[in-house]
């Protein structure tokens, strides 16, 4: 497998939530995986949360570059745009939905 299929199948691998105990309540927290902080719900204690902190700095490095090359506005858009037709050509195809 070239480098790009192995980084490309890690990436795809990843999930879309995670969980951590709050520091102060000790809440069960989900958020989503990009999220940068988030705050505890039953306390309001705002936590530093990076999921993605195990996966070596290659892959966060990737990611982080797509989301800024996705840009914003109208750019921003058609990237959604290629995103549904991606992932309705995955659904006709038949292997299903990467996305949550």
């Amino acid at each position: 497998m070239s480098d790009i299929s192995s980084i490309i199948s890690r990436i795809q691998e990843l999930p879309h939530y995670f969980k951590f105990k709050c520091r102060a309540c000790a809440a069960e927290v989900r958020v989503y995986a990009l999220q940068i902080h988030a705050n505890c719900p039953q306390c309001g204690l705002k936590h530093r949360c990076r999921a993605y902190v195990e996966v070596d700095e290659e892959i966060q490095d990737v990611i982080d570059a797509v989301l800024v090359w996705a840009g914003k506005g109208a750019s921003f858009a058609a990237f959604i745009q290629r995103r549904e037709e991606i992932l309705a050509g995955e659904k006709k195809e038949g292997k299903g939905s990467r996305a949550e």
